[in-house]
């Protein structure tokens, strides 16, 4: 058995210690010793038998001052960090694990060697990912080949009202064919747009579009509830209205 001079407690264990005095010396109980740390009454009466049969030395961890079983010995690590500078240089961790246990017999995973890279100042050339490679699509060869189309809500007449601007370019040169300005976005807009640019072009021909189909069969749109002068519930009115629809509004056009 140590003697107890030479035990070193850390906070938590010389308090510990100053309520197992108390108990052992009659000053409290054990209900109070486990309302004082946080403890069940019988995980109190545990540490009690242990430190009457071993003193204070049974506060201490069993683990304590020892090294864990899988601590990397400081030669393997100077090892690891004077390869990595010379023999090893431009390896990547998974292969330096490799030349390790082939040089030293020591195996030590990946992530162990980019860890006492670390811890040595060194960099692992290897320890990001690069920028994935993403292919982009050729453009077509001549010009009318494919229509890309779009809308885009924004401020344009710089007045606080937001308005949708349909606009379609050519792929093959990336020239805007047509514009047009509606309340939101629409089919009425694309159809506009598409109207002007075959007028423009002089070309019967119906371009391929690269917008998903919703864009020329929009999904039914959503209603909300129409609320009368009483403010009753009645009928439901669509969000957005076609050019067939009573009340539709028209075109948006500046000024």
């Amino acid at each position: 058995m140590k003697n107890e001079g030479d035990i070193r407690l850390s906070i938590k264990q010389a308090r510990r210690l100053h309520v197992l005095e108390e108990v052992t010396g009659g000053v409290i109980t054990s209900r109070e010793a486990s309302a004082a740390l946080g403890l069940s009454v019988r995980q109190i009466q545990r540490i009690k038998t242990g430190y009457e049969e071993a003193g204070a030395s049974s506060l201490v961890h069993g683990n304590t001052g020892h090294k864990p079983s899988n601590f990397i010995p400081t030669n393997i690590r100077a090892l690891v960090a004077e390869r990595a500078v010379g023999l090893w240089k431009g390896a990547s961790a998974s292969h330096m694990s490799e030349l390790l246990f082939a040089e030293a017999g020591r195996s030590v995973s990946p992530k162990t060697i980019t860890r006492i890279l670390k811890g040595a100042g060194l960099k692992n050339p290897f320890s990001h990912k690069g920028p994935r490679k993403r292919r982009r699509r050729a453009r077509m060869e001549r010009f009318g080949q494919m229509l890309q189309i779009d809308a885009s809500p924004f401020d344009w007449l710089s007045n606080g009202s937001m308005i949708t601007l349909h606009g379609a370019i050519d792929d093959a040169t990336g020239s805007v064919t047509a514009l047009r300005f509606e309340r939101t976005e629409c089919l009425d807009g694309y159809f506009h747009v598409l109207e002007e640019t075959i007028l423009k072009l002089r070309d019967p021909r119906v371009p391929v579009f690269r917008r998903p189909l919703h864009l020329l069969f929009p999904q039914p749109f959503k209603a909300l509830p129409h609320r009368g002068a009483a403010g009753s519930r009645g009928r439901e009115d669509p969000v957005r209205q076609g050019p067939g629809d009573p009340g539709h509004q028209g075109p948006l056009t500046p000024g």
